[in-house]
């Protein structure tokens, strides 16, 4: 059972508010984080999506939750003028308009985010990331957990979403990272793990 307190509605809305309780969960996500096999979607790939459509396709399915994103594995975001730049050519603003219209159905609208991968932000921070594959790349430094802190908290304030999920809550593997220690100051392996940084 998923129950939600009222949401804050992006500003200016004049939208119906979520369900308060749902007991059967049928979700549906159309994974805009993927652009061909095995490689994250490009930057703004699916930037033409459509809210309406998907909403009525969730709809048509029998979703009473829809997943959808806040921030792709890209690194950019599914709504207009927040923390995080939107995905380049986003044609609609998509996430607030899919909150709209699945709140108008009886649907609630969770928003997705990527913990341990993020491409921009590995291109923009190449010292605190192990480069940018479509693979867990990114440690928790400071700087980062500041940012995701900052990057949901605003989709949670623009946007109306009844919640978010993060997925890839995952460390860079160490053999991926050649035994190197990309931007961790040892204070921070400290207060992490209670011990110094070796390797």
């Amino acid at each position: 059972m998923i129950a939600t307190a009222s949401a804050a509605e992006p500003q200016g809305a004049n939208t119906p508010a979520a369900p308060v309780e749902i007991k059967d969960i049928k979700a549906y996500c159309a994974d805009f984080n993927w652009g061909r096999r095995r490689a994250f979607a490009g930057p703004g790939t699916w930037a033409g999506a459509d809210p309406k459509q998907h909403v009525a396709w969730c709809k048509a399915i029998g979703a009473n939750v829809i997943q959808t994103f806040c921030v792709s594995c890209n690194g950019y975001a599914w709504y207009k003028n927040g923390v995080v730049p939107e995905q380049p050519g986003l044609k609609h603003d998509f996430l607030p308009e899919r909150v709209r219209l699945g709140h108008q159905e009886g649907m609630l609208v969770m928003g997705y985010v990527c913990i341990g991968a993020n491409t921009r932000w590995g291109q923009d921070h190449p010292d605190l990331s192990y480069g940018t594959p479509s693979a867990y790349h990114i440690p928790y430094t400071d700087e980062y957990l500041a940012h995701l802190s900052a990057a949901i908290g605003d989709a949670v304030r623009r946007t109306g979403i009844d919640g978010f999920m993060i997925d890839w809550v995952w460390q860079p593997e160490r053999k991926s990272t050649g035994g190197k220690v990309a931007g961790v100051r040892e204070e921070t392996v400290c207060a992490t793990h209670g011990r110094g940084v070796s390797g």
